[in-house]
């Protein structure tokens, strides 16, 4: 038995010794990094590896801490491109991203009218034929709501603006990100981290929303939807089956209320899985679009301390000042109010 678990120890060890160096998805061939501000390079290894990166003829390296994190800052420089970076582990293991431009990255999020894709747009037809723009490089963050905040998001991976790849992307994020790059004459980075449909506080670190206690009612607001969410479900399955028996008797269709998805609702959900991961990653701002999911008569009072607290937070998380956050906070619809 004591020979079993020292060979199971001795295994374990050595799975360790030898991990590979990886690196967040957002860390990628095709990326933008922010110019003028230092090019930050993380990711993970075996406790204790070292790890050196390269790029535009600076090296540097560093060692996994204990936990197998490992994080690297490189001097800042000028818009340009595209470079290499090279990642390298102590095991001859090698990382090469091509094609790495230096400009400015932007985050693009927000509900509904930021998610509206580009070839939904009236001037679709128009401008989407004309979109392979490779100093404009797309990200699009897949929907994830977490209970934790993640470190690293769920996409497949950055690629340059073409007719193709902006067709499913943010038009709003789009048509942004052409202008800059026409008036500013850089690359341009721009991130999807969108959801319709969604709340303020979700896309708000839970922690600055507990520090502020005007902001109590909103997690007396979850308590109340947990409260009732077996009943909503029920309720739900009846309103299917009403619809279904409406729709293969040729009746009309029924309508009901909609009912906010508990998954995605909840305070912090999707700053724990769409944005959080992204701040370790230097921006130049943020575009936003929403208010609409609380325009209700029960939320909208909290609105101006729940946005506040998200802007200063995500300032804050970021750590590269006070960056540009332009919004639009858009009408009620559908809302009580």
């Amino acid at each position: 038995m004591k020979l079993r678990f020292a060979l199971l120890l001795a295994l374990v060890a050595g799975d360790l010794a030898h991990a590979e160096v990886t690196l967040p998805k957002i860390l990628a061939s095709h990326m933008v990094v922010q110019r003028e501000l230092p090019v930050h390079v993380w990711g993970m290894a075996a406790a204790g590896e070292e790890v050196s990166v390269s790029f535009r003829g600076e090296s540097r390296s560093t060692k996994a801490n204990r936990l197998g994190r490992w994080s690297i800052y490189l001097a800042p420089g000028a818009a340009g491109g595209p470079f290499q970076m090279t990642v390298r582990g102590s095991a001859a293991q090698t990382i090469t991203l091509d094609d790495v431009l230096v400009g400015d990255v932007w985050v693009a999020s927000g509900q509904s009218n930021m998610e509206f894709e580009m070839y939904k747009a009236a001037t679709a037809a128009q401008d989407l034929p004309g979109a392979a723009i490779p100093r404009i490089r797309l990200l699009m963050v897949k929907r994830d709501a977490a209970e934790y905040a993640k470190d690293d998001i769920e996409t497949d991976g950055w690629t340059a603006s073409t007719p193709e790849t902006a067709k499913d992307f943010s038009a709003v994020a789009w048509y942004f990100a052409r202008e800059i790059e026409q008036r500013e004459h850089v690359p341009v980075g721009v991130i999807d981290s969108t959801w319709g449909g969604t709340l303020g506080e979700s896309w708000t670190r839970l922690t600055a929303l507990g520090e502020d206690a005007s902001l109590a009612p909103l997690f007396v607001s979850r308590g109340k939807m947990t409260d009732h969410e077996v009943d909503s479900r029920l309720e739900d399955k009846e309103r299917k089956l009403q619809y279904e028996e409406a729709k293969a008797q040729g009746r009309p269709l029924p309508q009901f209320p909609w009912h906010p998805p508990l998954e995605i609702w909840g305070p912090g959900l999707l700053w724990n899985g769409m944005i959080a991961p992204l701040t370790p990653y230097p921006i130049r701002g943020v575009i936003w679009y929403q208010g609409e999911s609380n325009s209700a008569l029960a939320r909208w009072p909290l609105y101006n301390r729940i946005f506040r607290a998200l802007i200063e937070d995500w300032r804050r998380q970021w750590g590269v000042g006070d960056f540009p956050f332009l919004y639009v906070q858009i009408a009620n619809f559908k809302s009580t109010q």
